[in-house]
């Protein structure tokens, strides 16, 4: 699979107004910079006070993550509350919510999900495009009147979590929660643009082969590791439960002891 790096990627201001914003947030991420919107390389991100959009060149894809409508909004009054399988899978019970570490963050959307039922989640993620987009959405959920006290139990950390974990030497949360990469499809076409984008973001950075030995070790209550409903175990380890829905299955691992 094709996947992008960081020569891959310009940051570019939306307008000349944002130049200032965008060169910032290229120094700090040690990113290219451009004050043109048409860049030589494949990929750009769009920068604007009031909005990242994450575009590929020469075709009409268009990345935002937003946790204050679309999606995000869709699963927050209509993703079926508790009775759902992700809460379902996190042990989410009335009176009871669990702190969660989800150690493959991407887009944050299960996170965003899990905080709004009342979770504090730590959202983990290594590349620095999609920490990019995780900041500026959260950033924007807390200035929403309907979204910022969700976004208030989120944190995100820009690390690798299995370094991280490696370094720790005691639990780092009840549950943490774990959406490695889906094994390639032969029907690529039916998955969605923005998880193609997010594949070819993170193709090159599978999960450490380790990371879920590391995350039993680090859980006080449970290792949850989301799957397409058909794939094999992560690291070929039956867990000792799991939650199905239609399309995907959600493993449970219980901790080992440090």
């Amino acid at each position: 699979m094709h996947f992008i790096d960081n020569h891959q990627i310009t940051i570019v201001p939306d307008s000349a107004t944002d130049s200032d914003l965008a060169r910032t947030i290229a120094d700090q991420y040690d990113l290219e910079y451009s004050p043109n919107r048409q860049p030589s390389t494949p990929y750009r991100l769009v920068v604007s006070a009031s909005t990242i959009t994450l575009q590929l060149a020469s075709t009409p894809l268009r990345i935002v993550v937003d946790y204050t409508q679309g999606h995000a909004a869709h699963r927050r009054q209509f993703g079926g509350g508790l009775s759902q399988t992700l809460a379902k899978a996190i042990g989410l019970k009335k009176g009871h919510r669990p702190n969660v570490l989800d150690g493959t963050a991407g887009y944050g959307y299960d996170a965003f999900v899990l905080a709004s039922l009342g979770c504090q989640v730590t959202l983990v993620e290594r590349h620095s495009v999609l920490i990019i987009m995780l900041r500026h959405a959260l950033k924007q959920a807390l200035s929403h009147a309907i979204t910022q006290n969700i976004a208030q139990r989120m944190t995100v950390e820009h690390a690798d979590t299995f370094t991280l974990l490696t370094l720790k030497t005691a639990p780092v949360a009840d549950v943490i929660y774990l959406d490695p990469m889906y094994p390639s499809r032969k029907k690529s076409a039916q998955v969605k643009k923005e998880m193609q984008l997010l594949h070819q973001l993170l193709a090159n950075e599978g999960p450490n082969a380790g990371l879920l030995a590391i995350a039993r070790k680090r859980a006080k209550k449970r290792v949850v590791v989301k799957r397409p409903i058909s794939a094999e175990y992560l690291d070929d380890l039956i867990p000792h439960s799991q939650v199905k829905s239609k399309n995907t299955r959600y493993d449970i691992y219980l901790p080992t002891s440090a």
